[in-house]
């Protein structure tokens, strides 16, 4: 199952390694280089950029993904991702 992952922090970071630890085919991005480079250390496939920027999300797999978990530090930036993620406007 492909599982997309919009922030890589704390709560992002633990799910990701959760999944990937079941198995599942994870992604992380994330616009910070410090966040990538600790999802990095634990295996996980991450695409530094703005999860906005729809080539960031294509690059990431969005067009793949089964489930897409939105976990910024931003409520605005996660309710944001709603609308798009739900009817897959990026293709």
């Amino acid at each position: 199952m492909e599982i997309l992952i919009i922030g890589g922090g704390k709560i992002g970071r633990i799910l990701a390694e959760r999944f990937d630890n079941r198995g599942e085919n994870v992604s992380v991005i994330d616009i910070s280089e410090e966040e990538c480079n600790k999802c990095r250390e634990l295996g996980i496939r991450t695409v530094q950029g703005n999860a906005a920027d729809i080539s960031v999300l294509k690059k990431a797999g969005i067009e793949n993904a089964k489930y897409v978990v939105v976990t910024t530090k931003k409520d605005d930036a996660n309710l944001l991702f709603l609308p798009d993620c739900k009817g897959k406007v990026w293709i």
